[in-house]
């Protein structure tokens, strides 16, 4: 086995631990920054926020689907460096054009959208060369700067008359500069060409498997919003957004893991298996799946005083709420773990039909149009639940007699 294909444990596991701290500070930020929109926007424009961003999360996943292709199929460490400072002068361009455009605040919520977008491909594909050279801490970086530059760009523009513009100008500016500490990592890239780790065999399925991790990576985390807009108003989207900020956290702490394990599992199957690097894997998703659970649980007492104390308003009424938003973000990074696997594996069919199984629930919420939030929170839990329960026990029928996957 090639020292590419299975890296020092020291470095390997520093690394994910700075992504993980950086993530966690880049989090925290993001949080202050639902908070400030949260007590800043009427609450039918804190709704309308939310549904913004998920209907542009699901567009700009077209960067997602660029990080997933470059884990299959990266550049040489020379030509990484050109192109990185390509990058990194054509966000530094971008940025002065913010700063000297005039009249932002007459765009629209889809003209903010479709400015992203280029970014979040090209913060994509950087992510993806990074990660598959295990450079983590540029990752975890470049979050928690695009957070520190997202709050600093709402706060300034929270005491000023249009506030829902200065919260898309926030985002944007965000991208922009995570896409420029990516860019200045890439520039100083020193490992070695990781063309030993992915061959460039079975390019069909690497496509499709890229597709599969990148959709999955766009709808899980929004499905709920995007089904509760079928019959909800905005009113009640945005109660439910400011009660899920617990949910996002648990979330936000699954993705984490998930980014490292990513490239961990595609290493392991194109170097015929790791089982030292599977059991720190398992071991790592154990701890987020326990730790989600306490959240979930306990943040139907904590939930409604941390937001007394953080946003200024009683959320009491919706002690169900903490729990079921914590617990469908459990059962989800269960989900998104499991299609992971499959698409390690090269496996996008499985993987296909296990986020098909979880995009029917749009179509379910179409057709029934639960009448009340809490109804569908606990449809929906039992629906994920029965996917990853039916999901294990078709597995187990398939592999019976083999040797558990990583």
């Amino acid at each position: 086995m090639s020292a590419a294909a299975n890296p020092p444990q020291q470095t390997l596991w520093i690394g994910a631990l700075l992504l993980g701290g950086a993530g966690a500070l880049g989090g925290g930020l993001n949080y202050v920054v639902q908070v400030q929109a949260a007590r800043s926007l009427p609450l039918g424009d804190y709704g309308v926020f939310n549904v913004w961003i998920a209907d542009t999360t699901v567009l700009l996943s077209l960067g997602v689907l660029f990080q997933m292709w470059a884990n299959y199929v990266p550049l040489g460490s020379r030509s990484l460096t050109r192109v990185s400072w390509i990058v990194l002068w054509a966000s530094i361009l971008s940025m002065t054009a913010l700063a000297v455009l005039p009249d932002l605040s007459s765009w629209t919520p889809w003209a903010w959208t479709l400015t992203m977008l280029p970014v979040a491909i090209i913060c994509g594909w950087m992510i993806g060369q990074l990660q598959l050279r295990l450079a983590f801490l540029g990752i975890g970086l470049a979050g928690l700067c695009g957070s520190a530059a997202r709050l600093l760009v709402a706060t300034q523009g929270a005491g000023r008359g249009a506030l829902l513009p200065s919260f898309y100008l926030a985002f944007a500016v965000s991208g922009l500069v995570s896409a420029m500490v990516l860019a200045w990592f890439g520039v100083r890239c020193r490992t070695s060409d990781p063309t030993a780790v992915t061959g460039r065999d079975q390019m069909g399925a690497k496509i499709a498997c890229a597709c599969v991790l990148t959709v999955a990576g766009a709808l899980l985390p929004q499905v709920d919003v995007i089904c509760l807009r079928m019959f909800s108003s905005s009113a009640a989207i945005g109660d439910y957004s400011r009660v899920s900020l617990v949910a996002k956290g648990i979330w936000f702490a699954g993705q984490i893991v998930l980014q490292v394990t990513l490239p961990l599992r595609i290493r392991a199957q194109s170097a015929s298996g790791n089982e030292r690097i599977g059991y720190y894997v398992r071991f790592a998703e154990m701890i987020m799946l326990f730790f989600g659970v306490a959240a979930a649980v306990s943040s139907a007492w904590l939930g409604p005083l941390i937001s007394q104390v953080l946003l200024g308003f009683d959320l009491s009424p919706f002690r169900n709420w903490f729990a079921l938003t914590g617990l469908i973000s459990v059962t989800l990074f269960v989900l998104q773990r499991r299609i992971q696997q499959h698409c390690a594996r090269l496996d996008w069919r499985r993987g296909g039909t296990l986020l098909g199984g979880v995009a029917a629930l749009v179509a379910f919420s179409r057709l029934f149009r639960f009448g009340e939030v809490q109804t569908y929170l606990a449809f929906a839990w039992a629906y994920y639940v029965a996917l990853v329960v039916c999901g294990q026990f078709l597995q187990r029928i398939r592999r019976r007699g083999n040797a558990p996957a990583l």
